[in-house]
Parts: C-alpha cells; structure tokens; sequence
C-alpha cells in the first residue's frame, strides 16, 4: 500500500484552546517531537509503534493515551499498514483544575512520560468525552474519571520525585521566549556558562531533544496555530523563525504529515457553544 496521510482538525471558537483532530496514516514516521496541550489519544484503526521514554511498544486499536504538554514522544507506522485516531487537545489551565479531583498533584502528573490505557472503561469514557464536548459540566465529569482511570492503569510509571536539573530548565525557559531567534550551542554554552558539550548531554538528558530539535519543534507548535489565520505561508514561515519558505515546508512536512496548507484545509473553526472550564 503506498503513503498516504489525512488530516481533519476542529477548533471549537473560544473554547478555551481544546481542540479535536482526527489522523489517517500510512507509511508515514515522525521524529521524536511534542506538543504544548494536554494530548488525549485514542487509536481507532490499526496500529503503530510509540516511544517516549526511550523504549517502544506497538499499540492497538482501542487504546487511549494521555500524554503531557512538553512530554516529547515519537509515533510510527507498522509495516506499510494505515493507523487513524483521535485526539483531544486541551489545554494546561483546565487540566490542572480537573487535576484537583484525581488524587495526583499537577506538577507529579506533568512528569509522567505518557499514561495509557486499554481498557474497555477508559474506551468507554474517551467517546462519552468527545459526546459531551459543550457542555461544560458534563466534560470535566467525565474527563475527571478518565484521568483517573488513566492515572490508575499507569500508576506503576508515576515517578518518585522531580527533576531538578535547574540548568536544564532554565535553558527550556529561554527557548521559549527566544525560539524565533537563530540559536547555537555556543549561544547557550556561553549564556549559561556552561561546556556546550556539557550543554547538549544536560539538555538531551532533560527533554529527550537537543536544543535545535526542541526549537524545531516549539517552531512548528506555533506555525500550526498561525494557519488558522490568514496569513500567507511565507509569514508564517517567517513568524516561527524559518529563514525561507522551502525550509519550514519540509519541517513541517517531516514534523506533521502534511504540507502547511493541506493542514491548513483540514482545519475548522467551530461556530456552536464554546466551552468553559468553570
């Protein structure tokens, strides 16, 4: 069967950054990345094979996956067969309110590489979620138990204490303000007074991503929200911090699945109720 790849995203307006996007793939490997929302997952087709902690495992039809803002992740496909899920996007002010109700703290569950499931009361609550995605009271209801189903599946993952590498974290910190810019490792030996040797082993050792990748990837987080506007592609190329079109085509390609306005075309702007999370 030869590649292929769809995309159909829905962003709910003002709904408080949650967003769905359903994925057909074949053929199609993406690189160690992340996102900046909460990512809710559920595979409804196939499988595929997924790293994040420096192991892979092959997951099925059925499954659902929780995985952290900035949890850096890589997804593939098995053999040359199509995989398709979901995902629910939301964002880190609603999970951290909805948090409050699972018996795990917010900044433990954020250390987490990953929380997945498949049993039939997490698949269960998964499609009731995306059912009751207007109204507000009935989301965190049932996003609150299907945390907790989730927390309680993966309770053996849950770590003993944080990182506390604080170099590393403030080098994740300047990225963020700073990504637009063009970075070396020497920028960052010498901002950090730190060995760029010593740079790049603390940095992997953190996120799982050298400096260049991370920003990559902080780049093509913003690029994805930009093409909701309309704004040329070469702006928006520009904008993240890619020095010509051709380039932040590629990565975007490489990163995503799809070129910047084929993903463009698949997104849509809900007009019904917005949802709040209070």
């Amino acid at each position: 069967m030869s590649g292929f790849a769809d995309i159909m995203v829905n962003y709910a307006a003002h709904s408080d950054g949650i967003y769905i996007k359903r994925a057909v793939f074949c053929e199609r490997d993406f690189p160690f990345h992340f996102h900046k929302e909460w990512s809710l997952g559920w595979i409804e087709q196939g499988s595929e094979a997924f790293s994040a902690n420096g192991k892979w495992q092959h997951l099925h039809a059925g499954m659902i996956m929780l995985i952290p803002p900035y949890s850096v992740h890589a997804n593939k496909g098995i053999g040359n067969q199509p995989w398709a899920y979901r995902a629910v996007y939301l964002n880190e002010d609603l999970c951290r309110y909805v948090f409050q109700g699972t018996g795990i703290l917010y900044e433990t569950a954020l250390q987490v590489p990953y929380y997945v499931s498949g049993s039939a009361e997490a698949l269960a609550l998964y499609k009731q979620l995306t059912d009751v995605l207007q109204d507000a009271v009935r989301f965190q209801t049932v996003l609150k138990a299907l945390l907790s189903v989730l927390i309680k599946d993966s309770e053996a993952h849950l770590p003993s204490g944080l990182k506390q590498d604080s170099i590393y974290r403030e080098m994740v910190e300047w990225l963020h303000q700073h990504y637009r810019d063009k970075i070396t490792l020497e920028d960052l030996s010498r901002r950090f007074a730190c060995d760029k040797f010593k740079v790049l082993r603390r940095f992997k050792a953190g996120t799982g991503l050298s400096p260049q990748d991370y920003v990559t990837a902080l780049r093509i987080e913003q690029a994805k929200q930009q093409l909701l506007q309309n704004e040329s592609i070469s702006q928006i190329a520009f904008d993240a911090g890619f020095y010509d079109q051709s380039h932040f085509t590629n990565y975007f390609k490489k990163y995503v699945g799809l070129a910047p306005q084929q993903y463009r075309n698949g997104c849509n702007i809900l007009q019904d109720k917005a949802i709040s999370i209070f």
